[in-house]
């Protein structure tokens, strides 16, 4: 068993039966989701431990203090030092104040940490009962609060969830408050109507410690709102919308399938590939240079970057318990996202540093230099929010995004149409009808294409690439239907909610292309497909990520019959979770046609 589910279980049955002790009176429900003792590992003291640091009402600090050592004197080896604010604003107990004796990364096994855990959570009463303004949801566990819910499935979590509580439901996760918006109506109205107070980045691991609420995904305000609308604006000057990014596009998409013909039709994983390919689409927009397919280095932050955008998991529990990353040695991989940070983010400033030394205001050559030239008119503008760290955090976020999302749709693209040949035979026929093979498909093709853009839509809407965007921040309180969320809460648009919506798209769980088609194969329904998020906050790059999707797809069709490198055992449509929806790891093969 895991320890992080070892921690919940032990957390949810000592509240429990502390609560009993001292007749909390317990909700039914409450008590229906607790485990019983006899699946929790739990030591005598851990016991004592746990029942130091709770104390009730207001009660005498110096009392508890006192109450606390002695309890932990019947624990062995362990010496409690100075009074230390672990981490002022901590959001699940924010009065932690007592730490231990530290101890060598090797002794920091399971029970050690959870010892040294117990003793620093000293805390007033810790509150994890829904407020009866918020909205509806599952029933909370003292102490943890909706922690004990198995999350791993959370689409299907999600879809009881609003069956029950309706579309618009709360989690309590720790002293975190998580409001669920489900259904495109219910979107609609809290973040595209009500966008001005809906539109904030919540305060969360990601946006607070890795990148410093700086850039453009984790920023908020006046803050966000100026460097969103200088960054478009800079990404069309170089390309967005124009026949000269279509180009650089095609190009790349030139040496990706001079790759994959020379793997004669054996079995490969494309996965790689594919983020080189996009990542260096992203790259000549942004910095002015792409990467050799084979360069080491690239490959290794390419690695470290995947390894970040897989790990939402622990972002999550960095959130909700942010006294973990302080435990020595990282028995959450909580340290490792920070170094994989880091080590991208010095490859950025680098980059940064050459194009200072080559900078040439009469020739901009990108995205940097159009940054660099804003910053130097600006450079006796006090209140300019124009600097080196709001730079190298804005590239990263668009290297990341341009480089996760269209990667992750085009593997769902090549799993589908390799489980259904029928959808791929016909796409292929279509595309030569309309081009042949002599020439690459571009973008002025797209009307003379329904049934490939068909298939286009169907596989975002299907594959659901981003399920869950970033948890939203408040402006201030929000009244939603008679219930009112708290200034402080965060917000989670449930994507998958629309794009497997009975109601909008019969039998969701069908991959069929025709749904997008009327009888006279008109495209239909195409608003609903949010695949890139939707409101102020929706994905800026939108329009590069479908312009990259289209004419890698159509490309790959047209050279290459996409088949299972197992015929008996075809890919997996099961997606895994990250920061986008991907597929799990899958071979193919791709034969000339």
């Amino acid at each position: 068993m895991l320890f992080w589910e070892n921690l919940s279980y032990k957390l949810a049955s000592s509240a429990n039966r502390i609560r009993k002790e001292n007749d909390i009176e317990l909700n039914q429900n409450i008590e229906d989701q607790l485990f019983c003792e006899s699946n929790v590992r739990e030591t005598e003291s851990n016991c004592e431990a746990y029942d130091a640091f709770i104390y009730y009402g207001d009660e005498d600090q110096d009392y508890s203090e006192n109450k606390l050592k002695k309890k932990l004197k019947k624990i062995d080896n362990y010496k409690i030092i100075s009074i230390d604010q672990i981490h002022p604003g901590g959001q699940l107990f924010p009065g932690i104040e007592k730490c231990v004796e530290h101890v060598e990364e090797d002794e920091a096994n399971e029970e050690e940490i959870w010892r040294r855990l117990t003793a620093a959570l000293k805390s007033k009463r810790l509150k994890t009962v829904r407020n009866a303004t918020l909205p509806p949801g599952p029933p909370t566990v003292p102490f943890v609060g909706n922690l004990n819910l198995k999350l791993d499935n959370m689409p299907e979590n999600f879809r009881n969830f609003r069956r029950t509580y309706g579309d618009v439901f709360s989690l309590i996760l720790g002293s975190n408050t998580l409001v669920v918006v489900n259904g495109f109506e219910a979107l609609k109205e809290v973040f595209v109507k009500n966008g001005d107070v809906t539109s904030e980045r919540a305060d969360s691991y990601i946006t607070r410690e890795l990148s410093h609420h700086k850039g453009i995904v984790s920023s908020s305000g006046s803050l966000w709102k100026e460097h969103r609308t200088f960054t478009l604006g800079a990404l069309r000057e170089f390309g967005f919308g124009k026949r000269s990014l279509e180009s650089k596009i095609i190009e790349e998409a030139e040496v990706l399938m001079k790759l994959i013909e020379e793997k004669n039709g054996q079995s490969f994983n494309i996965r790689q590939l594919l983020y080189l390919s996009f990542s260096n689409i992203t790259c000549s927009i942004v910095f002015g240079q792409r990467y050799e397919y084979t360069d080491e280095r690239f490959m290794s932050l390419l690695d470290k970057i995947k390894e970040n955008t897989n790990s939402v998991n622990i972002a999550m529990l960095a959130t909700t318990f942010p006294f973990l990353q302080y435990i020595p040695g990282d028995p959450f991989g909580i340290k490792r996202t920070v170094t994989n940070a880091d080590v991208v983010r010095n490859h950025l400033k680098n980059i940064v540093k050459e194009h200072e030394e080559t900078f040439d205001e009469n020739n901009l050559r990108d995205y940097v230099d159009v940054y660099l030239k804003r910053m130097r008119s600006d450079k006796d503008n006090p209140k300019s929010t124009f600097d080196h760290q709001q730079l190298t955090c804005t590239i990263g976020d668009l290297f990341v995004a341009g480089t996760d999302t269209t990667s992750t749709a085009l593997q769902w693209f090549i799993v589908l149409l390799i489980n259904h040949p029928e959808v791929q035979n016909e796409m292929r026929k279509e595309i030569n009808n309309v081009i042949g093979t002599s020439r690459y498909p571009c973008t002025q093709d797209k009307p003379k294409l329904p049934y490939t853009e068909a298939v286009l839509n169907e596989v975002l809407r299907f594959g659901c690439i981003a399920p869950f965007t970033l948890p939203h921040g408040l402006t201030k309180d929000f009244n939603y239907k008679g219930y009112v969320i708290p200034k402080g809460s965060q917000l989670m648009p449930n994507l998958h909610s629309v794009l497997y919506d009975p109601e909008i798209f019969d039998d969701p769980e069908a991959f069929r292309p025709t749904r997008f088609l009327d009888t006279e194969r008109k495209l239909v329904n195409l608003d609903k497909v949010l695949a890139f998020g939707l409101g102020r906050r929706v994905c800026l790059g939108e329009s590069l990520a479908r312009m990259e999707f289209f004419l890698f797809a159509t490309i790959l069709i047209q050279r290459f019959k996409l088949v299972a490198a197992d015929i008996d055992n075809l890919p997996s449509i099961k997606g895994k979770l990250g920061l986008t929806l991907a597929p799990v790891e899958f071979s193919f093969c791709a034969v000339g046609v």
